[in-house]
């Protein structure tokens, strides 16, 4: 008697097992013989499900064992990132259970009894058929389009979604009234909806700072390209620049005038190397970032000046965002100056953390400007409140994030008031 209950429950296991199977290659459209060797070798989680049958029916490890063994065998078949294969599978689970649902009425009128292993013999054999005319027929694939471009609401949605018909299958099939079973039912199902919640928001989030990165990518390549060609153009000079720095004696007759031209030349040839040095910097993100910077200050007709004390940057901070953040402080930078000022800046790395310190000519500080310099909303700017007041309070949250630094401070030269921003990160 055990040996046919058990027959039954494997042939009733490898039809929904062939569903889902069919299912998946329609799917990702691919042929049924591309995955038969691993299909094979995932027969032993099929005897497993089955031999926890035996436990009695109401039991919670006989429910999440069968389903443990069917997810597990479908992520093991088919190659895919396994969050993608994880809704996959979702949405099959729901289409078969719909597909059951449907041969219900088909059962009823064939006089199966309910009791009997007959019942869902037939109902997976009639899911069976309906699974082979979806693979033949069914345009499937756009199912895996719609898992890659969909957003968190749908992802959530679609989890959700299983969760519930997950929940009511299993608990019509227990049909029970011990209130500690039903207990331990709802909390691990609860448990379950909390997990895969989980998982949907994390694998969102990763790929939407992916997305940033690739953003980041496809905005400042192609200026780290005009600046090696740049380097390159400097480099076909070089010849020229070596024959006027030794044409200086021969026009310059006293060596006041020849150390004050060759002062001016040296200063001009190191003003034209800067983006060699920029080239220099481990993050070419930030090298085409900081030149874009340097290009755009000339065309507002002002200077931005950088020196780099070391071009190997380490930091715990991903590039895009070290990009926000000098942002904020480059173009508020500039945006205070007039033309003509010069913006210093000095970037750095100690103990393994990037220190990026920057100034220009701006108002001496006071306790009410150090207090709200970095509150939302708060700007010194005269033309518009609108768009303003947004940047610093944004770099504070992200410094606060990282676990980083940032110190505010007045500098006195040349007759000048310096505002001064020294981040650490």
């Amino acid at each position: 008697m055990i040996i046919f209950f058990l027959s039954g429950n494997f042939f009733c296991q490898l039809l929904e097992f062939l569903c889902l199977y069919l299912h998946g290659c329609g799917i990702y459209s691919i042929n049924l013989k591309k995955n038969l060797k691993r299909v094979l070798t995932c027969f032993p989680l099929l005897l497993l499900s089955t031999a926890s049958t035996l436990l009695p029916y109401h039991a919670l490890f006989t429910v999440f064992i069968i389903f443990a063994c069917s997810l597990f065998a479908f992520m093991y078949i088919f190659q895919d990132c396994p969050l993608n294969k994880l809704f996959i599978y979702l949405i099959i689970y729901i289409m078969i259970v719909f597909i059951q649902l449907l041969s219900i009425p088909l059962i009823q009128l064939c006089r199966i009894p309910q009791d009997s292993i007959l019942m869902p013999l037939f109902g997976n054999s009639f899911c069976l058929l309906i699974s082979v005319i979806h693979y033949r027929l069914g345009r499937l694939e756009l199912i895996y389009k719609f898992i890659v471009s969909a957003g968190v609401t749908a992802k959530i949605f679609l989890g959700n979604s299983f969760i519930l018909i997950f929940c009511i299958v299993n608990y019509v099939k227990q049909s029970t009234a011990d209130i500690l079973h039903n207990f331990f039912f709802l909390f691990l199902i609860s448990l379950l909806i909390v997990c895969i919640n989980g998982v949907i928001i994390y694998g969102s989030l990763k790929i939407h700072k992916q997305k940033q990165q690739i953003e980041m990518y496809h905005s400042y390549l192609p200026i780290v390209e005009q600046l090696i060609d740049q380097v390159r153009e400097t480099q076909h000079a070089h010849n020229n620049s070596i024959q006027a720095i030794r044409m200086l004696p021969a026009t310059c007759h006293d060596y006041e005038t020849l150390s004050r031209e060759l002062t001016d030349y040296t200063d001009y040839l190191i003003s034209q190397n800067a983006p060699v040095a920029l080239l220099k910097i481990n993050m070419k993100m930030i090298a085409g970032f900081l030149y874009h910077k340097i290009l755009r200050a000339e065309i507002l007709k002002k200077k931005f000046e950088l020196e780099i004390r070391n071009y190997c940057l380490k930091t715990n901070t991903p590039e895009y965002d070290l990009i926000t953040m000098f942002g904020v402080l480059i173009d508020n930078a500039i945006e205070a100056s007039n033309e003509g000022d010069t913006v210093y800046a000095v970037l750095d790395s100690r103990d393994n953390r990037v220190l990026f310190q920057i100034k220009n000519i701006g108002p001496k500080l006071t306790p009410e400007f150090s207090s709200k310099i970095f509150q939302k909303g708060y700007t010194t700017k005269k033309e518009t409140k609108k768009s303003h007041g947004i940047g610093l309070h944004q770099l504070k949250r992200m410094t606060d994030y990282y676990h980083g630094e940032i110190l505010l401070s007045n500098e006195t030269d040349a007759g000048h008031t310096w505002l001064c921003f020294s981040l650490t990160i």
